[in-house]
């Protein structure tokens, strides 16, 4: 990865976490709306959808593996899971979001219902690029075109940046891996499984 982008995502992560959780005015009863220069989200859709696009729609790792469910927005419990997982863990990672010895797997529907989406949405993808074989981030069935025009992250993005930004996450949204194997054993995934499914190849 170019030293530039890993900079720029450490830039992305430091105000969307750390310059919040170590600041007692703002975490955890007034985390604020960050708003993030339009220049620099479309610079993180560009390098996400590049990451996606070179993984598999079935991710295989092996354990441990921390899973999340569905955030919806939520980015102050976002900020929040984040934070007591650290302290959990303060010994190894110190004040670190993340620790270097486990993987990080969403679950999908990061978006929508909350009013944050994009703060939650621009985290998460931040921390694909800086680190994308710790984290790994599914497709729910709110990270699509028609589910985001109703119910809430179009009209957060258009309200705080342009309606074309919302194009270019949705579009990135379709990269998404769908699946993924954990200690070839272990399926995750957001929806249910197809009756015609027989073996993972059908899902590579």
């Amino acid at each position: 990865m170019p030293d530039e982008t890993m900079f720029i995502m450490d830039v992305i992560i430091y105000y969307l976490y750390y310059d919040i959780v170590f600041d007692r005015q703002k975490f955890p009863k007034s985390v604020p709306f960050v708003d993030l220069p339009y220049e620099m989200i479309e610079f993180l859709i560009k390098k996400t959808q590049k990451v996606f696009e070179d993984e598999k729609a079935l991710i295989q790792f092996e354990a441990p593996v921390k899973i999340f469910g569905d955030i919806h927005g939520q980015y102050s419990d976002l900020l929040h899971m984040f934070k007591e997982m650290s302290e959990k863990n303060k010994q190894e990672q110190c004040d670190y979001i993340i620790s270097k010895s486990t993987k990080y797997l969403f679950m999908g529907d990061y978006v929508n219902r909350g009013k944050q989406s994009c703060e939650v949405i621009c985290l998460l993808f931040a921390l694909k690029v800086r680190y994308p074989q710790q984290i790994i981030i599914l497709r729910g069935n709110h990270e699509s075109q028609a589910i985001t025009r109703i119910y809430g992250f179009f009209d957060e993005i258009k309200r705080r940046y342009l309606i074309k930004l919302w194009q270019q996450f949705y579009n990135c949204f379709n990269h998404m891996p769908l699946v993924a194997l954990i200690d070839e054993k272990i399926m995750c995934m957001h929806g249910g499984i197809s009756k015609d499914m027989h073996s993972f190849e059908q899902i590579e």
